[in-house]
């Protein structure tokens, strides 16, 4: 993904507002017609005992298990009698206020499925809402780096005696040593001048790779920096072709350090192919989810309006009919100024609603002199970012280790 012209076109998303009492709001999950429109928790929320709404707090029920407790919200519609209907959430009534509902439920599993039910003079209708209580959740960070090539380049051309003798795998290095910071590389199969290839990357280096290879991954991107967009419109087995050609080779010279990807090149691929990843066990993308000033969801992925609604104030989401989960980019390095990034990230951790996963992303030619648009400044950025973390208790991890990230 890129550019900074491109970063500026799109806006920044408004933050939600948290409901304590239920009231509709823009997170329809349901169609117009429908009788029964249920709010919260949102199709495929993963949740946590620090989320906000619907998160009421945790308890011991009286087995002695402990479960998260969660108010659902919903509504009924205007043909609806209020006063003849009754409304069933997990077979307990809920609590009718004109059209508008509420009651409590006690999730014990990691998958819950809720359910809904209006009954209104003979008039029924049902709704299921799955839920996931992520019961190992804690405060975490990553950092993954597109357009990864140079470097490859540099250490074939320079012959080093060691990775780390290229500076900017020394960098990373010394960020782990300083942080305990974790990294994801995304790497094109050839440079933009195709002056370079993936095949021309000598195995040599393959145990140093697997010995750091608790904090530094290599993942496929794309085959090339351009053209822009290159799966936006692919066929699943175009995608099936490039990230094959691109996982073999890194497995070839760096054995156990290859690692799914978590963003494809651009953020947006065709529905059709999420199978194609899942299928290469790609478990968590990530995207922007900030709707552009033309009305789009750039980055996204291509999914509906009301995920990306949904992202856009929240850490992640789950999308049961891929099985993928969808991560929100808090910000991009690379096009956050110094003095912006602790106001992002302290933006970030007063919602408690994207406050749990910090998903950060930059892109490797902005550390590279030779480049038009080189930063001096862009592993200050990063340094800034991860000192802020680390001091508020934040662990650095991979987001596809375990379920998302612990």
């Amino acid at each position: 993904m890129k550019r900074r012209s491109f970063l500026k076109a799109i806006t920044v998303a408004t933050t939600g507002t948290l409901l304590t009492t239920p009231r509709l709001s823009a997170q329809i999950q349901q169609p117009s017609s429908s009788l029964l429109t249920i709010m919260e928790p949102f199709d495929g929320a993963i949740l946590h005992e620090r989320h906000g709404n619907p998160v009421l707090g945790t308890s011991i029920d009286s087995s002695g298990r402990k479960g998260l407790r969660i108010l659902v919200q919903g509504g009924i519609a205007d043909s609806i009698d209020p006063g003849s209907s009754n409304i069933l959430i997990n077979g307990r009534s809920a609590i009718l206020n004109g059209r508008q509902f509420q009651g409590e439920v006690f999730l014990l599993e990691r998958e819950n499925v809720i359910n809904i039910c209006l009954n209104s003079k003979g008039i029924k209708e049902e709704k299921k809402v799955r839920a996931i209580w992520h019961q190992t959740s804690h405060p975490r960070y990553r950092l993954q780096i597109d357009d990864n090539i140079f470097f490859l380049r540099d250490i074939h051309q320079k012959n080093y005696k060691s990775l780390f003798d290229c500076f900017y795998l020394s960098m990373y290095r010394d960020f782990h040593r300083k942080y305990g910071s974790k990294f994801t590389l995304n790497i094109f199969n050839s440079t933009p001048e195709r002056d370079f290839i993936l095949s021309d990357f000598p195995a040599k280096y393959k145990s140093e790779w697997e010995e750091n290879a608790d904090w530094l991954r290599l993942a496929f991107h794309a085959e090339n920096e351009f053209p822009n967009r290159p799966y936006e419109d692919a066929s699943p087995e175009k995608l099936a072709r490039d990230f094959d050609l691109v996982a073999s080779e890194i497995q070839r010279f760096a054995g156990k350090a290859y690692r799914q990807p978590g963003v494809i090149h651009w953020g947006t691929i065709k529905p059709e192919a999420y199978k194609t990843l899942y299928d290469r066990n790609v478990r968590v993308l990530s995207g922007y989810f900030v709707k552009s000033t033309e009305n789009r969801w750039p980055v996204s992925f291509q999914l509906p309006d009301a995920p990306c609604e949904y992202l856009s104030n929240h850490d992640g989401w789950k999308d049961y009919n891929s099985g993928l989960i969808f991560s929100k980019v808090e910000f991009v390095v690379n096009s956050t100024p110094l003095d912006q990034i602790l106001p992002k990230l302290e933006k970030a951790i007063g919602n408690p609603n994207t406050a749990e996963v910090i998903d950060l992303l930059t892109h490797e030619q902005y550390f590279w002199s030779f480049y038009k648009n080189y930063l001096p400044d862009h592993p200050q950025r990063m340094d800034r970012a991860f000192a802020f973390l680390n001091e508020r208790g934040y662990k650095p991890v991979f987001l596809d280790d375990g379920f998302y990230g612990s």
